[in-house]
């Protein structure tokens, strides 16, 4: 209806003027506004008549106005694709989710998009999500590494390893790797190569690798595609979500990986290995993998490690945030845990201590001599030679090298936060202490999850129950 003032606005010149409203309820612009000008010389009879018309008028322009919005929309609704509405679900999750899961979630879309991204969401049916799962379960990974099979020795001896690195995204311990016959990616391989104007597949041996996805992959598609079609819903685009029956957990193939802990026997062999390393260039590799095996840290929370985390008086460190590398797009990105109960404040073993001690006076030397390029604007605990965050994967390749030199089977830096909790359980620490040093919110969780490693201490349950039968 719409709504005309009692008296008119009068402007400079003595003309009057009404300002017509009309309310709208189901309309994102709920009050639309257009002013009526009174002639001159009109008798007020005469005016109430034309500004009634006119505010009538108005009102019919307006509804017709909304009445084709709705049909448009409505068209709208019956056209758009699965891909056009994803990219909104995108632009809605770089609002309110974390840089690395709208990292995550990019790479899902686009997938999902060679599959469905043609079809309108109107018209996709349960079938349509039942090929998405007969994908999945086909879907493999596949890992594409390489092995030396001619020097390289020759060549490098007189080439500048680190420039050549920096120019060409290389790391500095896949050439180290590479040049020993360790295993690197295919990939890397080639830039090494490249780097170096040789034939790839002359020096290097190409070993390709499938494997399904895991269980736990499939899971992340699972809750995208949720995800987008609940957000339909709620934007009234459709009635129903067609993954309700077909894309359920019990209807995706696939095991849940097994986590990869150190033997009680491997872990003695890791200890021995930090103890034997004495020399400075190894001194950071050692406090990495010391502070994983006696701390329990995931591998964010290491990097994410600045010197202010540790009060040197209570001998205690404090975990608030984790580093992530994101891709291209974003870089490294540091945030507060995903958990409350993930910060947390854990002491640190004396021989622990004595090691970060011994890695701190390293470091202070290192920033004193190079304090002209040192990034002095966050003091990180593991940095690169200028001083900056260290890239994470770095961390990966550091383990790599002590378990080489150790002679220990690979395994990644998360084995060892496993290999951590379970040492603790094993030792009879308390379960609720356990999870509040791993960071878990539930003791149960971290019970139900983690017993079935302690196999090893079959043998003495089983003296108990002799001893106490007996």
């Amino acid at each position: 209806m719409a709504s005309i003032p009692k008296k008119p606005r009068i402007k400079k010149d003595g003309t009057e003027v009404y300002d017509i409203q009309v309310f709208v309820k189901d309309s994102k612009q709920k009050i639309f506004y257009k002013t009526y000008t009174r002639e001159k010389g009109i008798t007020e009879n005469e005016n109430k008549r034309r500004l009634n018309a006119f505010a009538s008028n108005f009102e019919n322009e307006v509804r017709n106005k909304i009445a084709e919005q709705k049909q448009a929309f409505l068209r709208n609704k019956q056209e758009i694709t699965f891909k056009e509405f994803s990219l909104k679900w995108l632009r809605r999750s770089e609002q309110k989710d974390s840089k690395t899961s709208v990292v995550r979630n990019t790479k899902i879309v686009e997938d999902l998009n060679v599959l469905i991204g043609n079809l309108k969401m109107k018209e996709i049916q349960p079938l349509d999500i039942q090929e998405i799962l007969d994908y999945l379960n086909s879907k493999k990974i596949i890992k594409e590494t390489a092995v030396l099979k001619k020097s390289l020795d020759e060549i490098i001896k007189h080439t500048n390893v680190d420039k050549l690195c920096r120019e060409n995204d290389i790391s500095t311990y896949t050439v180290f790797y590479a040049k020993k016959g360790k295993t690197i990616q295919w990939i890397n391989a080639i830039k090494i190569c490249n780097a170096l104007k040789l034939n790839a597949n002359e020096y290097f041996t190409k070993k390709v690798e499938e494997r399904p996805y895991s269980k736990g992959s499939k899971l992340v598609y699972r809750k995208v595609l949720n995800a987008i079609f609940n957000f339909a819903i709620e934007t009234d685009l459709i009635d129903k979500n067609p993954c309700k029956f077909v894309l359920k957990p019990n209807n995706l193939s696939g095991e849940i990986k097994e986590k990869d802990i150190l033997s009680l026997e491997e872990t003695k062999q890791l200890q021995n290995t930090l103890k034997s390393m004495n020399n400075v260039e190894d001194l950071k590799k050692k406090t990495v993998v010391a502070m994983f095996l006696a701390l329990g840290l995931r591998q964010g929370e290491l990097v994410g490690l600045q010197w202010k985390d540790i009060n040197w008086d209570t001998k205690k460190i404090t975990i608030n945030r984790s580093s992530t590398y994101t891709g291209s797009k974003y870089g490294i990105v540091t945030k507060t845990p995903k958990t409350k109960t993930s910060i947390r404040t854990l002491p640190i073993p004396q021989s622990l201590m004595e090691i970060i001690l011994e890695y701190k006076n390293w470091y202070d030397n290192e920033h004193n001599r190079l304090y002209e390029i040192w990034d002095n604007e966050n003091e990180w605990i593991f940095v690169k030679i200028t001083g900056q965050q260290l890239f994470p994967r770095t961390i990966t390749q550091w383990l790599d090298y002590v378990l080489n030199k150790g002679g220990i089977r690979h395994i990644g830096c998360h084995s060892l936060r496993h290999t951590f909790i379970t040492t603790l359980l094993r030792e009879k620490v308390p379960v609720k202490v356990v999870a509040k040093f791993a960071g878990h919110a539930n003791p149960n969780v971290t019970l139900s999850t983690y017993a079935h490693f302690l196999d090893e201490d079959n043998d003495e349950a089983s003296q108990v129950m002799d001893k106490f039968l007996k």
